[in-house]
C-alpha cells in the first residue's frame, strides 16, 4: 500500500496524505464527484481532475501490483527468479511491459518445444549449440515417434532453440529498443468496399509515418478505423541490424563446422521473424495506443476542469 501511495503522489504531484485519504474514501464506496464536492477537507483540496486521475490510476495499479507478485511466484515455483529477472519484473511500470518480462517464462505445456523436449530432444538441442557438431550427425541413434525423420527432428531443436533464446531478456529488451528506430505505422484501407462506408478515413487509405512521430489524434483516429473495419494497422521495420544482433550474442559467424552456424543462423532468423518480431509489433502499438488514451484522457479531464471552474 505504502508504495502504491507514494507512486500515485509522485505521479499527481500531491502529497501521499491526500493520496491516503482519497484512496480511503473511494474504497467505503464514495464516486469522485461526491468527494470533490462535498469531501475536499478530508483530501486536503484535491479536485475533480486530479480524483479521476488518481481513480483511474488506482484501479491500474492495483491490477498491476497483483499480477506481479503473481508473476514473481510464477517464476520462484519454476526456479527461474534470478536477481536480475526479479529486478526487471519490479520496474515494469505497465501491464504490457510486465507481460513482455513473463511471456518467455509462462509456462506452456503444450508448445511445440516442451513437447520437444519430453521426446528427448532438449539435450541434442543443447549438444547443437554449444558443441562443434553436424546437426545431423548430433542427430544419430535418436527415435521417436512423433519425430519420425530428420526434418522434423531438425524443426524441433529449432523450437527448444528459440523458446530458450527467448529468456534472454537482455538480448530481447535489446532489440526492441532497436527494432523501435526504424518502426513505421502503416495504414491501408481494408477492401475498395470500405472506401465509401469509411470515407471520414478516407486520409488513412495509403498513409505510412514513423511510429515515434504520429500524433495521439492521428493514432486514435487510425484505430477507430481498425475498429470499424475500414482500415488494416501494421507496424513495419528494418531486420538486418536485429539479426545481426541475435547472431553477434550467439556468436554465429564464428561457429563450425557450416552444416551448425548455416542451421543455427537460420534458426537465428525464426527466432527474429517468427517470435520476438510480431511480440515487438504488437507490444510498440499497445504502448502507443496506451499514451495516446492516456493523453487524450487528460485533455478531457483538464477540459472539464476548466468548464467547471467556470460554471456559475
Amino acid at each position: 500500500m505504502t508504495d502504491l501511495v507514494q507512486q500515485l503522489a509522485k505521479e499527481l504531484a500531491v502529497r501521499p496524505t491526500q493520496v491516503e485519504a482519497a484512496i480511503k474514501l473511494i474504497d467505503e464506496g464514495a464516486s469522485v464527484p461526491f468527494i470533490a464536492r462535498y469531501r475536499k477537507e478530508v483530501t486536503q483540496g484535491l479536485d475533480d481532475t486530479q480524483l479521476r486521475q488518481l481513480d483511474t490510476r488506482l484501479s491500474y495499479l492495483r491490477d498491476l501490483y497483483e499480477r506481479r507478485e503473481k508473476v514473481i511466484e510464477s517464476l520462484k515455483e519454476q526456479d527461474k527468479l534470478s536477481d536480475d529477472l526479479l529486478a526487471r519484473v519490479n520496474a515494469a511500470e505497465t501491464k504490457n511491459a510486465l507481460e513482455e518480462i513473463y511471456a518467455p517464462y509462462r509456462p506452456k505445456r503444450t508448445s511445440k518445444s516442451f513437447k520437444a523436449k519430453e521426446a528427448g530432444l532438449g539435450p541434442i538441442a543443447e549438444k547443437i549449440f554449444a558443441e562443434a557438431v553436424d546437426p545431423a550427425e548430433a542427430l544419430a541413434g535418436f527415435s521417436h515417434e512423433d519425430y519420425p525423420d530428420q526434418e522434423s527432428q531438425l524443426d524441433a531443436i529449432q523450437h527448444i532453440l528459440i523458446d530458450d533464446w527467448a529468456q534472454n531478456i537482455a538480448l530481447t529488451t535489446e532489440l526492441k529498443a532497436t527494432f523501435a528506430k526504424t518502426a513505421i505505422l502503416k495504414s491501408l484501407v481494408a477492401s475498395d468496399e470500405k472506401k465509401e462506408v469509411g470515407k471520414k478515413f478516407r486520409d488513412y487509405f495509403d498513409f505510412s509515418e514513423n511510429l515515434n512521430k504520429v500524433p495521439s489524434h492521428r493514432l486514435l483516429a487510425m484505430l477507430r478505423g481498425r475498429q470499424e473495419n475500414v482500415l488494416g494497422l501494421k507496424v513495419d521495420g528494418e531486420d538486418d541490424a536485429p539479426l545481426a544482433r541475435i547472431e553477434t550474442e550467439y556468436n554465429l559467424e564464428t561457429v563450425q563446422p557450416q552444416a551448425r552456424q548455416d542451421f543455427l543462423k537460420q534458426t537465428a532468423k525464426l527466432f527474429w521473424l517468427g517470435k520476438v518480431r510480431p511480440t515487438i509489433e504488437h507490444s510498440l502499438l499497445t504502448e502507443k495506443r496506451l499514451a495516446a488514451e492516456t493523453e487524450a484522457m487528460n485533455v478531457f479531464a483538464e477540459n472539464l476542469r476548466h468548464l467547471l471552474l467556470s460554471a456559475p
